[in-house]
């Protein structure tokens, strides 16, 4: 680890500051000068060094989950998000780690629809049994404001109702949720 980085996730742990990393091997040389960078098993060292630290594996670790599920499993200090996964994989994540520390991801505006498409991941996880309406609301929204220690409303999926379908409304609805405090020892 470069002295650069050791000083950032320093500051990030003294200060209670979320760190979060882009991971999966995404071979588009346009974006990415080495690719192999975003390997989430190559910072291990990092999640064991910086155990304070809120590490959030951005697109669990894409075309290799398992590998983010796994660190997820070893480091409670890992948050995973769901941009690019299935739904088998989100409720397998579930399954191993729990879903308080997932987080809704879209890689928007990376793609146009891809909030839609999150969300549609996570209602086919309700619809087909994989999820409980709770933790696709906490997945939705509550676990971001843990993750980065906010208070705020927070988007929730409600069930989908003949009225909402005919109408075409987004089955989403905003609510106000009770102000989550910062994690022990965080000024």
């Amino acid at each position: 680890t470069s002295p650069r980085y050791r000083a950032l996730l320093k500051t990030a742990d003294e200060l209670g500051l979320p760190v979060i990393l882009h991971t999966g091997c995404i071979h588009l040389g346009l974006f990415y000068r080495d690719p192999e960078l975003g390997r989430a098993e190559l910072y291990r060292p990092w999640f064991k060094r910086y155990s304070g630290v809120r590490f959030l594996l951005v697109h669990m670790n894409f075309n290799q989950p398992e590998i983010a599920i796994d660190l997820a499993s070893e480091f409670r200090n890992i948050w995973l998000d769901t941009s690019w996964q299935p739904s088998e994989i989100i409720g397998e994540a579930v399954r191993r780690i729990g879903s308080d520390r997932i987080l809704l991801g879209s890689d928007w505006p990376f793609v146009g629809g891809n909030i839609r498409t999150a969300r549609a991941r996570l209602e086919k996880c309700v619809d087909g049994a994989i999820l409980t309406l709770s933790q696709a609301n906490d997945i939705s929204g509550a676990n971001a404001r843990a993750f980065f220690a906010l208070g705020s409303p927070v988007a929730r999926l409600v069930p989908r109702s003949s009225e909402t379908a005919s109408e075409g409304r987004d089955p989403i609805k905003l609510v106000t949720a009770p102000s989550a405090g910062r994690t022990s020892g965080n000024a």
